[in-house]
């Protein structure tokens, strides 16, 4: 593997250590599809062929390399079909295989400098070329695909692995780019009915493992090129949820602040028809949210700080639904199922303890103060929950879980009902602590020592910090209510990054009001957007709502919650079809009963293991696999020279070009340039390319990478 040479491992740490694709072009004829991809600069190109004669997808990857020229010599007329800028996958229908192809994107926001992306527009492409008719239900399928809009809400990136946080990238990205865990193989599912996927592509096949599986929402779109052994320049992983990013000014510091949202595709769907907890541990509206911070004025210096605080939210984690037969706004709750022994709790917590580390915390926020029993029917069966966990636990992983009623202290009349949350937010952050990636100032281990700043514990001189767990929170919907409270644990979050990173002389001094109204936006934005994916319209009650509520609030949380009722009552079902299909949940074929045909979907989402004899899982060690999960470092490769000329160069440094050598009088002209510092960088680098073997000792010594602007 191609190393880095000194100075920039920050920089190298944040993304997958993979060539990236970043355009395509389709070509199209009777026989084949031919998808020629290549990279930014456009002198590197792969080819993929696609049969198209044939029911079956055969895909073939052409191992050469060619250059632009070669590319348009080949194709020297074929007509263009179209230009593309990501290969999503290909889903399978009743009459073959859809290709599909992100034909427009805009660029949301940077983390590091590395660019992250949003679908904007998605085109579908019919593979056979044989001149069968189609099912008339292949239509339908079509228009259930249509539902949920592909162009909206669903983010990449070429250089960064975004379906992982910024820790997993820091730790892990350094080193092997194909070594994982080496832990068991995933068991063997089959549904009752016996009615599993097709046998030609029976087993879902497992993405590069520096991906997030439980995140990537083009995973079962990916089969099969995993399935064909296709290489992993043409796996760009998307995730579903929400991409935010705002610039704030703190002390003349330009600062960004990223809120980043990470949808579960496991037990996902809407509000009424995705209640709890499934067989395998997954809970509805899962969650991950991650708010990142940075210093943008220090580019891509190997000195640059990163900071991030993670939170999960997800439904309660037992067998629960809602009645939506009748026509009411606010379902009777009933418990369909116990499991004396939790397994699918366990199962919950154990995956909380893979991701996050030792330390979990559950925040409760449901109504236990009601006229007409309804979300109190879950409070106790969860405390129970969670004891029983406990008992299972040896005590110093013991889950702290409390129980805060929010709609009762918001009506209770306090003025000081939100400190209450704030001391819990400041308990939790120095418990489960967050994640750093430079040293720790010294200014900050003095203040420690002397006990000046007592809420950030005692310091060393050590090279940054990690968070080692995960507050979860939870309301009836993981959407209103919980937003809030993430809101003002991030907020306090905020106060430890920008103190960490040396923005603030305490964590706890209050934010100025422009980032705390930067902070506001972006929780905001990012819960609208989780509510529109779950509930199917935006908050119902706004962060306004739960600190000084106004007519204006309370007259627009009112038309969302109408919206949301009409939403839950005539499209969900419709939509949840849509995420079944999308997702892979169910695999339409002519043999089977048609989706919209099922009675329910429950045995798609929940299945039976083939060996009912294994020992129940409260009566082993569950959490010790999932902790060696979470605590295992692969071992680093060899350290090599840096690379030579004639190295292939990595995504990074094509990206990048941290070996351009710049001279001081073109850094001038560049300074006046606008864009962020990565098309700074770009712009330099393209005008000004030099090789370093020509180049002085002299020169080398005053203008080293010009990435540092």
């Amino acid at each position: 593997e191609q190393q880095a040479p000194p100075g920039t491992t920050a920089a190298r740490c944040l993304l997958p250590p993979l060539f990236a694709l970043q355009k395509f072009f389709l070509y199209e004829t009777k026989a084949r599809f031919y998808l020629a991809g290549c990279n930014k600069k456009e002198n590197r190109f792969r080819l993929l062929k696609i049969e198209r004669f044939t029911e079956a997808l055969t895909l073939v990857e052409d191992p050469a390399e060619y250059t632009k020229g070669d590319i348009l010599k080949l194709f020297e007329g074929i007509q263009l079909t179209t230009e593309a800028y990501a290969l999503l996958g290909f889903i399978p229908l009743l009459a073959g295989y859809y290709m599909l192809l992100a034909t427009k994107r805009k660029r949301v926001g940077l983390i590091g400098g590395h660019a992250i992306y949003t679908v904007q527009d998605v085109q579908y492409f019919y593979v056979p070329s044989n001149g069968s008719q189609k099912p008339a239900a292949e239509s339908r399928y079509m228009d259930l695909l249509r539902i949920i809009d592909l162009g909206n809400n669903f983010f990449f990136s070429y250089t960064y692995n975004l379906t992982r946080t910024l820790q997993y990238n820091f730790r892990h990205c350094c080193h092997q780019p194909h070594t994982s865990y080496p832990g068991p193989a995933p068991q063997r599912t089959v549904s009752p009915s016996g009615d599993g996927p097709p046998p030609s592509r029976a087993q879902p096949h497992r993405l590069p493992p520096q991906y997030e599986e439980m995140f990537t929402w083009n995973h079962h779109l990916l089969q099969p090129l995993l399935q064909d052994k296709i290489s992993p320049v043409w796996l760009l992983p998307i995730i579903h949820g929400d991409f935010v990013q705002r610039a704030v000014q703190v002390h003349s510091h330009a600062i960004f602040i990223s809120v980043v949202a990470r949808r579960s595709r496991h037990f996902a769907g809407t509000r009424f028809l995705k209640r709890g907890i499934c067989d395998s541990g997954h809970v509805a509206n899962d969650v991950e949210i991650e708010q990142i911070a940075q210093d943008s004025s220090l580019g891509m210096s190997s000195t640059h700080a990163f900071t991030s605080y993670v939170q999960h939210r997800g439904s309660i984690p037992l067998f629960w639904s809602q009645d939506v037969s009748t026509y009411n706004p606010k379902p009777p709750i009933s418990i369909y199922r116990f499991d004396p022994f939790y397994t699918a709790t366990i199962k919950h917590f154990q995956d909380l303890f893979r991701r996050y580390g030792d330390t979990l915390i559950a925040l409760n926020l449901i109504k236990i103060h009601e006229k007409k029993p309804r979300e109190v029917t879950l409070q106790e069966p969860f405390a129970d929950a969670v004891a029983f966990v406990n008992s299972l636990l040896p005590p110093e992983l013991s889950i702290t879980y409390t129980h805060w009623d929010f709609n009762h202290e918001l009506k209770s009349g306090r003025s000081n009902y939100l400190e209450d949350l704030y001391r819990f937010a400041l308990r939790t952050i120095q418990r489960t602590s967050f994640f750093h990636s430079g040293h720790e100032l010294y200014r900050n281990i003095l203040q420690s020592a002397s006990g000046a700043v007592s809420a950030v514990g005692q310091l060393t001189e050590t090279l940054g910090r990690e968070q080692r767990g995960v507050l979860r929170t939870n309301c009836i919907d993981s959407l209103d209510r919980t937003n809030a409270a993430q809101f003002f644990v991030g907020k306090c979050a905020l106060g430890f990054q920008l103190y960490a990173m040396g923005h603030l002389q305490n964590p706890m001094a209050d934010l100025s009001p422009d980032l705390f109204g930067a902070l506001v936006a972006l929780y905001e934005q990012v819960g609208n957007s989780i509510a529109l994916q779950y509930g199917g319209s935006q908050l119902a009650n706004t962060l306004t709502t739960y600190t000084k509520s106004t007519m204006m609030s309370l007259s627009r949380d009112l038309l969302e919650t109408v919206r949301r009722y009409y939403r839950n009552s005539f499209t969900d079902f419709e939509k949840q079809n849509c995420i079944n299909v999308l997702l892979g949940v169910y695999v339409p074929r002519n043999e089977r009963v048609p989706l919209w045909n099922l009675p329910t979907d429950y045995y798609l989402h929940n299945v039976l293991t083939e060996n009912v004899k294994l020992p129940l899982i409260c009566n082993t060690n569950w959490w010790t696999s999932a902790l060696d999960e979470f605590n295992y470092r692969p071992d680093p490769p060899a350290v090599t020279s840096a690379p030579t000329p004639f190295t292939p160069p990595s995504a990074y440094t094509e990206y990048y070009q941290p070996y351009t050598l710049t001279g001081i009088h073109e850094l001038a002209e560049a300074q006046a340039l606008p864009g962020p510092c990565v098309e700074l960088t770009a712009a330099v680098a393209t005008r000004t390319r030099r090789s370093s073997n020509s180049s002085s000792s002299s020169s080398s010594s005053c203008c080293r990478r010009s990435h540092q602007l």
